[in-house]
């Protein structure tokens, strides 16, 4: 399960739309826009939007928080084991 943290502060989970497996499609879906992995960890990876500094999106509190980088945008967290 994917965890999605938005700038505006709220947090969901989501799953994948077909089976098991991620779709770039719906990661960029989450981000709005062209993916990149900003994070990872022994628990998991976070993606977010790639060209997030240069459109000006928001600073992320709640991710920044979490994973002690300055990330802005929504972004998707998703734990080992989740992912190819």
């Amino acid at each position: 399960m994917a965890r999605v943290l938005k700038a505006n502060g709220s947090t969901h989970e989501e799953l994948p739309q077909k089976g098991q497996v991620w779709r770039l499609s719906q990661l960029q879906e989450w981000v709005g826009g062209y993916i990149e992995l900003v994070y990872q960890d022994d628990y998991g990876i976070v993606y977010a939007n790639e060209e997030g500094l240069l459109q000006g999106l928001p600073l992320n509190k709640e991710a920044t928080a979490l994973f002690g980088k300055s990330l802005v945008g929504d972004v998707v967290y998703l734990e080992h084991g989740e992912y190819d």
